[in-house]
């Protein structure tokens, strides 16, 4: 009987130690080395990192808060991209291209890329257009041999792609903000069976920086 109790409890506490070491924080704005320092000191083993605007421009900001990241030891330093696919001039190839180009030019590279699709303001109404655009971004990344990511949520990814199932592949990391750090409340959408990253809070301030709070 001892034993039954003494192997639930490691469980239950191993459990416990994954709720709180498999942390993430995603930030938009820029992040010094000290708080990089912070981030990590604090359990922080993974960063999502804005790359590209919803107003269509690169993210200069991004390089040294990548590179800060990089000093800092951070286990996984990732990137998202914000586009803006009703956007005049809006090409999903030039976006990938010019944020490799500029990530390049820094000597810098992001772990993996996230396309980030949420805002209906964003994206078009003609939802095989919206496909088309993260498909473009997709075969971008993958021509240069990037690791790929979808962040989305159902109430998001239904209206801007009419709940396409091409892109279930890639890892999910979606938005829910109840402050659960677990997968209990997701439902699956878009093909996704299970998700890789739960964003469960948000307007945060962590280490001085605006975050949002993220487990995996």
């Amino acid at each position: 009987m001892f034993c039954f109790y003494f192997i639930n409890l490691l469980i239950f506490l191993n459990n416990i130690n994954l709720i709180y070491s498999d942390k993430g924080i995603d930030i938009s704005s820029p992040a010094n080395l000290e708080q990089t320092k912070c981030f990590k000191k604090n359990g922080y083993k993974s960063i999502y990192i804005r790359v590209w605007q919803s107003n269509n421009k690169f993210d200069g900001n991004s390089v040294n808060t990548i590179k800060n990241a990089r000093t800092a030891g951070i286990d996984n330093v990732d990137c998202y991209v914000f586009p803006c696919a009703k956007c005049i001039n809006a090409s999903p190839k030039n976006i990938i291209e010019t944020i490799l180009k500029n990530l390049k030019a820094k000597n810098v590279k992001c772990d993996r890329i996230w396309v980030d699709v949420e805002g209906l303001q964003y994206w078009k109404t003609n939802k095989q257009q919206n496909v088309d655009f993260i498909q473009g971004m997709v075969n971008e990344l993958k021509a240069n041999k990037q690791k790929i990511g979808i962040y989305t949520s159902n109430a998001q990814w239904q209206p801007i792609t009419g709940g396409s199932t091409k892109f279930n592949d890639f890892p999910l990391w979606y938005p829910h903000y109840d402050n659960k750090a677990n997968f209990v409340d997701f439902k699956p959408f878009g093909g996704w069976k299970k998700p890789l990253i739960k964003q469960y809070d948000d307007n945060k301030k962590v280490c001085n920086v605006n975050a949002d709070l993220n487990f995996f």
